[in-house]
């Protein structure tokens, strides 16, 4: 085992080497893991003919999934990036498996009904991706694995980041998540040994309490969107029901939800 081999000149393994990497010696912890499948397939890509600007832009859109768009800085210029969470079977779900030259126009009209005001700002002519390498498709299933190991020469490995815990990106807290763990983690070392189990799962348990706390908003947004279709399909029914004429019921708005942030120094003065 390389972590083992690795920790012979050291008192204390931290791993923070990835999800895919170092993780034979941290098993998946079934009690703090429900899912065993992505909740969300993923089309994040590099966009021209897009006049985003310096707008940043997260899409909730109930039963379908979400659409995030923000500047980002590449080695040509600065470009739109866009990431599809598409909640498996879904409507959003086709972008996340059409093949690259077929991305745009497909998320062209994707964004015409679940997106309207990132479409208002697309060019239907020149709407593409940048190129084949712009474009990652794929799926992550929340994992947590348990976090102290016990390595065959008696020291101790403490995993943080993806190699402790892959996040569903809904709110990207993967890379927020791994940061605080640093710090925890290099604030406990710091504080001295010695660096034994009980040290690592005393730290792995304010780690955790991080999580928590961050946690608290993967849950929210879904849990917003599903009361907003469960309200929709409320107004449908008593829609249904009515008798009268003249009754108009407003259901898309409780559907969709479209949040835009602009930073304060670009905007103008009022």
């Amino acid at each position: 085992m390389q972590v083992d081999r690795w920790s012979a000149q050291h008192e204390l393994m931290v791993v923070a080497a990835g999800r895919r990497s170092v993780t034979e010696p941290f098993p998946r912890d079934a009690g703090r893991s429900p899912y065993d499948r992505p909740q969300r397939l993923l089309a994040a890509g590099l966009y021209r003919g897009l006049d985003l600007g310096t707008l940043f832009s997260y899409n909730i859109s109930g039963g379908a999934g979400e659409i995030f768009c923000a500047p980002m800085m590449t080695r040509e210029a600065i470009v739109p990036a866009l990431l599809v969470e598409a909640i498996p079977g879904g409507p959003l779900e086709p972008v996340t498996r059409v093949p690259w030259h077929e991305v745009g126009a497909t998320l062209l009209g994707l964004l015409r009904e679940h997106a309207p005001r990132l479409a208002e700002v697309a060019d239907p002519a020149a709407f593409e991706l940048l190129g084949p390498d712009d474009l990652l498709q794929g799926a992550v299933t929340p994992t947590v694995r348990r976090p102290v190991a016990e390595l065959p020469s008696g020291r101790i490995a403490l995993a943080v980041g993806d190699a402790w815990i892959v996040n569903d990106p809904i709110t990207g807290q993967g890379a927020n998540l791994g940061s605080r763990c640093a710090w925890i983690a290099a604030e406990a070392i710091a504080a001295g040994g010695p660096y034994d189990a009980a040290f690592a799962r005393a730290t792995a348990d304010r780690m955790w309490e991080a999580r928590q706390a961050g946690h608290r908003l993967d849950e929210r947004v879904p849990a917003a969107a599903a009361r907003a279709r469960r309200e929709a399909a409320r107004g449908r029914r008593r829609q249904a029901g009515r008798r009268r004429s003249g009754v108009v019921a407003v259901l898309r708005s409780a559907v969709r939800v479209e949040v835009a942030v602009e930073p304060r120094g670009d905007r103008p003065d009022r």
